[in-house]
């Protein structure tokens, strides 16, 4: 009899992990199971200096590997290893920014990035994908300086959602989270509070 196929431990990849929500979704999937390895992928491939003091994020099931969503060769690389000795559970995009820059940069940045981590995320066979996107029925609560920039915010969230959505054959396995708001302390530009 041929042995079993040993069982490979969970894993879940966090892209964009680095910023207000990623944070976020990796402290809570540090929380709710233990046997989870979490690896997040980022442009610089090290956690932010503002994890540094916090003991949530010191733990040994926690690693940052570089790569860049807009060159996608660098995020397969760099998961490589990861898919070989690990089962991939989940799939989390966090990837968007809004910053003052052009609206083509917000549409590849939100858009295009965040198909290139679900086409990753169907390649390296992750079981379950969701991308973070935010609803825009209430923009009357929106406080952000730069709201010229929204329409490029929008038009990229759009680009993912409507890819997940035409992809009928992996129905039931991705979604689109769009937060009405996120609450708790996030990072902000110099002077603003």
């Amino acid at each position: 009899m041929p042995p079993s196929p040993r069982a490979l431990p969970p894993a879940l990849v966090v892209l964009g992990g680095t910023g207000f929500v990623g944070t976020a979704v990796l402290a809570e999937a540090l929380r709710q199971n233990k046997d989870l390895r979490i690896f997040v992928v980022s442009r610089a491939g090290v956690a932010p200096a503002s994890l540094s003091g916090d003991p949530v994020y010191r733990t040994t099931r926690l690693s940052f590997v570089r790569g860049d969503l807009l060159a996608p060769q660098t995020v397969r690389n760099a998961l490589r290893p990861v898919t070989s000795d690990y089962d991939v559970v989940g799939c989390v995009s966090c990837v968007g920014a809004i910053t003052p820059w052009s609206q083509t940069d917000m549409v590849r940045t939100c858009g295009d990035a965040n198909i290139n981590a679900y086409t990753i995320s169907r390649e390296i066979g992750a079981t379950k994908f969701a991308v973070i996107t935010r609803d825009r029925s209430n923009m009357d609560d929106w406080w952000y300086p730069f709201p010229y920039l929204l329409p490029g915010y929008y038009e990229g969230k759009r680009k993912i959602e409507q890819f997940v959505e035409r992809d009928v054959e992996n129905a039931g396995n991705a979604i689109c989270l769009r937060a009405g708001f996120v609450a708790g302390t996030r990072r902000t530009l110099p002077g603003l509070s």
